[in-house]
C-alpha cells in the first residue's frame, strides 16, 4: 500500500492543486505549509516513477521559482 494511497506524481500534482484553492481561500500558516510540502514532494513522485530523464527533471527544478 503506497504512503496515503498517492501511487503517482499526477494524484500529488492534483492534491497540490487542491492546496492551491484552499490557500487561495484561506490564506494562514497551515495552507501555506500543506501547499508548499505537497508541491515539493511532487518531484520525488516523479523520480521513483522514472517518467521523465533525471537530467530533464534536475534542469526543470533548477529554476529559480522553486529555489525560491
Amino acid at each position: 500500500m503506497a504512503f496515503f494511497e498517492y501511487t503517482s506524481p499526477r494524484q500529488l500534482w492534483e492534491k497540490t492543486a487542491r492546496e492551491l484553492v484552499e490557500l487561495n481561500r484561506e490564506l494562514y500558516a497551515d495552507t501555506i505549509f500543506n501547499f508548499f510540502v505537497s508541491a515539493h514532494h511532487i518531484r520525488d513522485y516523479v523520480e521513483k516513477s522514472n517518467s521523465v530523464p533525471k537530467h530533464e527533471l534536475d534542469t526543470f527544478m533548477s529554476d529559480q521559482d522553486f529555489k525560491d
